[in-house]
């Protein structure tokens, strides 16, 4: 049996939330490990990061659209990862 209690009040809640700028430099931190794993097994990886004033995406179409990706290389492919949706798409190097 499990039993539960919980207080109702009506004063707004005092805690503090992380900022934006926060949020953004855990995001980085994320995307920096992700490209670290991945150039670990299979080899030069980057991050590409969008033009920050094309923020607007929802006008694009899916292959227009501009997303945060991590650029992994090996041997003579390349393959974008989408960190948004993580679709990947392998292109040939020239």
């Amino acid at each position: 049996m499990v039993l539960t209690s919980f207080v109702v009040t009506t004063s707004p809640h005092s805690h503090s939330h992380a900022d934006h700028d926060d949020e953004e430099r855990m995001q980085q931190f994320r995307y920096e490990r992700l490209a670290s794993f991945l150039e670990s097994h299979f080899g030069e990886a980057d991050i590409y990061l969008p033009n920050p004033d094309n923020k607007d995406t929802k006008e694009f179409s899916e292959e227009e659209r501009d997303d945060p990706a991590i650029i992994v290389k090996v041997d003579e492919l390349v393959a974008r990862v989408n960190l948004v949706d993580l679709v990947w798409a392998t292109i040939l190097s020239p």
